[in-house]
């Protein structure tokens, strides 16, 4: 083993990643740019988005006593439902006070990166770095706690540590923040497994070929340490009564129903669909050549050539197919993965430009650079106007108590946290592909029967990802409720969403709407 001052830097040549060392000036400028990013993020619009919201209302019922999976529906792994209940554990119960803890958790995630590579990496490397991750978050939802976003940091940072480290031999430290970084990928997102797979592919094929049958027990070793939290989760799962559930909602109802609407099971057919998705958005990319994407690409692309130079093509096409494999469905970690790239050119380009050689590259290299930032900026929405208006928020407050609970359907999570009304059943939701898995359907309707909730919110003519209408795959769910004693309310579209009232709350809710129409119309 080596410590990591002994480890070379990612390229041979001294300024193929830039100078180890900046001048004091340097830094308190890259101080002074990613605490302005740091403004920026904390003033920029909160925005609201499904998945992140579905992770926010887990981590507050987890606080609540409900187990994940048995208590709480998810198909997803479970490490970011525990994220958001540290949130809640903090105090958050709203969407506002869950992107404060986010944010924080932004700076201290790059900060962490930024100092825990510091030896590996030149430190102006990863400041800029730091400072386009945390600028750019309007891009890829980074100040949202969705499960792309918490996979890409554990992406990142193994992929950080493989490319800075070129012979692969790994201290004890190292070997420990790669198990925390593939532990927070995989728990995240399981198809963070395509780029950390090729990862260990070429530590495996890399070690053996430098050392020999001396390296096979110290790669066995390795392995057990990746291992080893994952194991430590599994029986956390089994001692909770929670890992039957959760073997069946995160994987076998995701090969047996969830496929069947939105990915293909098979490995092979994902990494097939992969190449398709991925060579259109390079060609979509590139035909907007001024935009922030075409501008992701070609630094890729740019660092893709710089490791080439430095570190030979086999090293290039590997570093490029990491990046490209972490775009797999989610792009959480494609992005993080390019903002590396940006920085690697940037940092480069200003090495160049300073030695006066290669200055045509390098002021190409700046232009990029300077159009991702103004296309960012762009993007910016400053301002604390409301997140969403929500009409149903306000009969919902008039006719249950916060003790009461309701059901929300197709999808909309952030009508529990805006209500602050729990859902009334472990389903939180009901999408075409809950509506031909048995299991799921035999359990909604027994605890809608059962729970009896006040109120349900039933939009029946909003489209499931722009082709499911849940007037028509969720009609016996319809029906049945109108059977438990549930009516329509009577309102108007733009006052209110379609819903479904108790008879026995029935005249207040008409009443209240009554109210609301008086009072909008005088």
């Amino acid at each position: 083993m080596i410590s990591d001052r002994e480890v070379p830097v990612v390229v041979r040549e001294p300024n193929a990643f830039g100078a180890r060392r900046a001048v004091p000036p340097a830094y308190a400028a890259l101080a002074a740019l990613y605490l302005l990013a740091v403004g920026l993020l904390i003033a920029s619009r909160v925005r609201e988005f499904g998945d992140e919201t579905d992770n926010l209302l887990g981590g507050l019922l987890l606080t609540r006593g409900a187990r994940l999976y048995v208590d709480f529906f998810s198909s997803h792994m479970p490490l970011p439902y525990y994220v958001a209940a540290l949130g809640a554990l903090l105090g958050a119960q709203s969407l506002d006070q869950f992107r404060l803890f986010a944010n924080v958790l932004l700076v201290l995630a790059t900060s962490a990166i930024v100092w825990s590579l510091r030896h590996t990496l030149p430190p102006r490397l990863l400041a800029v770095w730091a400072i386009a991750t945390v600028f750019a978050h309007t891009l890829q939802f980074g100040e949202m706690l969705t499960a792309s976003t918490v996979a890409g940091y554990g992406i990142l940072l193994v992929g950080l540590l493989f490319f800075g480290h070129p012979s692969l031999h790994f201290g004890l430290r190292q070997q420990v923040l790669l198990s925390g970084a593939v532990f927070v990928a995989v728990q995240s997102e399981l198809i963070a497994l395509f780029p950390l797979a090729l990862a260990g592919l070429a530590y495996v094929a890399v070690r053996l070929k430098s050392d020999g049958p001396r390296a096979f027990r110290e790669v066995l070793a390795f392995a057990a340490l990746v291992a080893a939290p994952h194991l430590a989760l599994l029986l956390g799962l089994l001692l909770s009564g929670e890992l039957a559930d959760f073997v069946y909602y995160a994987y076998t109802y995701n090969q047996l129903y969830y496929a069947q609407f939105v990915m293909n099971p098979s490995v092979v057919g994902m990494l097939h669909d992969w190449e398709a998705q991925y060579r259109t958005y390079l060609l979509q990319s590139l035909s907007a050549p001024f935009g922030v994407e075409a501008a992701l690409v070609l630094a890729n692309f740019g660092a893709a050539l710089l490791v080439w130079r430095s570190r030979g093509p086999l090293w290039a096409i590997g570093f490029y197919l990491f990046i490209a494999l972490a775009h797999v469905r989610n792009e959480g970690g494609y992005y993080l993965c390019s903002y590396f790239s940006l920085a690697l050119l940037l940092n480069w380009a200003l090495s160049a430009v300073r030695s006066r050689r290669t200055l045509l590259p390098a002021l190409a290299a700046l232009l990029v650079a300077a159009w991702f930032a103004v296309g960012i900026g762009l993007t910016y929405q400053l301002g604390r106007l409301p997140v969403r208006y929500i009409p149903e928020v306000a009969i919902i407050e008039a006719v249950t108590t916060p003790d009461e609970r309701i059901f929300v359907l197709p999808f909309d999570p952030y009508v529990y946290l805006a209500s602050q009304r729990m859902p009334a059943s472990v389903f939180t939701y009901y999408l075409p592909w809950h509506a031909v898995d048995p299991r799921i359907v035999g359990q909604l309707f027994d605890e809608l029967r059962l729970n009896r909730p006040p109120l349900i919110v039933f939009r029946r003519d909003e489209l499931v990802n722009g082709r499911w209408l849940p007037r028509q795959y969720a009609s016996d769910l319809y029906d049945f409720l109108l059977q438990q004693g549930y009516a329509p309310l009577d309102a108007p579209v733009d006052v209110f969403g379609e819903m479904l009232v108790r008879r026995d709350r029935l005249a207040a809710a008409r009443q209240f709407v009554e109210d609301a129409t008086s009072s909008s119309s005088r």
